[in-house]
């Protein structure tokens, strides 16, 4: 199911990075509304957390809006007076070792699912998935869905 990400026109915010999500979701740093360009490494990483984000699209046969995908600590982006800044820390992120930084997390709602209880609800649907789909979920309150493809620690359904 994966898209090789060195067959993706990263240059092109609506090349395809997988069937139905594309650079500019992932790249989009909304706060600041630039761009991130990212590294190699950093494309890799956001090509194979999309195929968790399809299967949860699947799961719910609805659009999946991305509200941050990438957060790096230091942004590519010359000719911004961002470039080389920390977005992670102007979100509020505290964290050094945060999946967001390598592209290898994504905070979505499910479209038409966007309040704290619709979104809690959309949580519970994910959940007996985890394993299989080997990611892991934020146990959180709010209007939006955290995942990632860090390894487990305690537990794949965890408090931040």
């Amino acid at each position: 199911m994966a898209y090789d990400w060195q067959e993706i026109d990263w240059n092109d915010l609506n090349s395809k990075i997988g069937p139905h999500f594309r650079v500019h979701e992932a790249l989009w740093l909304p706060s600041w509304r630039i761009y991130h360009i990212a590294s190699d490494e950093e494309k890799a990483n956001i090509v194979q957390i999309t195929d968790s984000m399809e299967l949860i699209r699947d799961l719910f046969g609805s659009a999946i809006i991305i509200h941050c995908w990438i957060r790096p600590l230091k942004v590519n982006a010359p000719d911004t007076p961002h470039h080389g800044k920390n977005y992670n820390r102007h979100i509020g992120s505290r964290s050094t070792k945060s999946a967001h930084i390598f592209g290898r997390a994504v905070d979505f709602h499910v479209s038409g699912h966007s309040g704290p209880e619709e979104c809690a609800m959309v949580r519970q649907e994910i959940l007996p998935h985890l394993e299989e789909w080997n990611i892991r979920m934020e146990d959180i309150e709010g209007g939006w869905i955290h995942i990632d493809d860090y390894p487990v620690v305690h537990q794949r359904f965890f408090k931040p």
